[in-house]
C-alpha cells in the first residue's frame, strides 16, 4: 500500500515539470523573439 501511495505521488511530480519545461521553453522563445525584434531593428 505504501508502494503504491509513493508511485502516485510520483505520478503527480512530472505533471509540474512539464509545466515548468513549457514555462522555461515560453520565456527563452520570449527573449529569443526580443533579441531578434532588436537585432531588425535599423
Amino acid at each position: 500500500m505504501t508502494k503504491s501511495s509513493r508511485e502516485a505521488s510520483k505520478s503527480k511530480k512530472p505533471p509540474l515539470n512539464g509545466w515548468l519545461g513549457i514555462g522555461i521553453l515560453l520565456v527563452t522563445m520570449t527573449i529569443s523573439f526580443f533579441v531578434a525584434y532588436a537585432y531588425l531593428l535599423p
